[in-house]
């Protein structure tokens, strides 16, 4: 009776615990865990996209040529003055507009937005009225410091369609 154990020990001898497999599973558990959370922090930090309507965009793109061609005939100059912009607090955005010859463009319809090239859900639109001729001026107040685009129309005729973009930086209070 004695002589049984004995076998079943030589026949299945006892074994060692590895470390590799264990370590290779921990490994790719930490991957997937880290591209969870890229992922999670991806989609959570980004809004969507810039423009809701892209792809019309995308096929009117021959008439946006068109009419950045015609803007360059008229000669429009544009001379955008934000300084001093803080954020929450109520400041003056300012612009002088010439024509070809350097003389003021008078009478025009401005009108602009105020937004911010990363996030939505704080544009600001606003008209700029004629304070004297060929200056136009309104007041704004950005709600956050950082980068904002203010981006222009004006037209004075039904024909011509003026548009100017430019970056300014809001300061913190």
């Amino acid at each position: 009776m004695s002589s049984i154990p004995e076998e079943n020990e030589q026949q299945h001898p006892k074994r060692r615990f590895e470390p590799w497999p264990t370590a290779i599973v921990l490994f790719f558990l930490v991957v997937f865990a880290a591209n969870a959370v890229m992922v999670i922090l991806g989609i959570d930090s980004w809004p969507g996209l810039v423009s809701n309507n892209h792809y019309e965009q995308g096929l009117a793109y021959n008439q946006v040529i068109n009419a950045q061609k015609a803007q360059d005939k008229m000669g429009w100059q544009v001379q955008l003055h934000a300084n001093n912009l803080q954020a929450n607090q109520t400041g003056l955005l300012s612009l002088l507009l010439l024509d070809r010859e350097g003389e003021p463009v008078k009478g025009a319809q401005v009108e602009g937005v105020l937004f911010r090239p990363l996030g939505e859900g704080s544009d600001i639109t606003f008209l700029l009225l004629e304070t004297e001729p060929g200056h136009y001026a309104t007041t704004i107040t950005p709600s956050k410091p950082g980068a904002w685009d203010v981006k222009i129309s004006a037209k004075k005729t039904a024909k011509a369609d003026f548009r100017y973009v430019e970056r300014i930086t809001v300061a913190d209070q």
